[in-house]
């Protein structure tokens, strides 16, 4: 069995469509504003028997602020009910 390279050039195909999707979910959970800032990042996870890649989810209430959650699996896996039950996690500060 292959290590999984993290700096191989990964496929981005229907990525921003993904991006935006969690993006509005996330707006609906939390119930936010559209000028409310969200930001979706797909990183490494490095924690013993996590998948290779976890979306990390940030809301930006304010400049002094801000609320993050993570969902195990990759950008394009991510689905609705993954991104509520992250936020129902995180709890109302909003940590993993």
């Amino acid at each position: 069995m292959r290590a999984a390279n993290p700096f191989r050039p990964r496929s981005r195909t229907g990525v921003a469509e993904a991006v935006e999707r969690i993006k509005g979910w996330t707006r609906q959970a939390l119930g936010l504003a559209e000028t409310t800032v969200v930001s979706v990042l797909e990183l490494p996870c490095q924690a013993p028997g996590c998948p290779p890649t976890s979306t990390v989810i940030l809301v930006l209430d304010d400049p002094k602020s801000a609320r993050r959650t993570m969902v195990h699996g990759a950008i394009g896996e991510v689905g609705e009910a993954d991104v509520r039950a992250a936020w129902a996690a995180a709890g109302p500060d909003g940590q993993f």
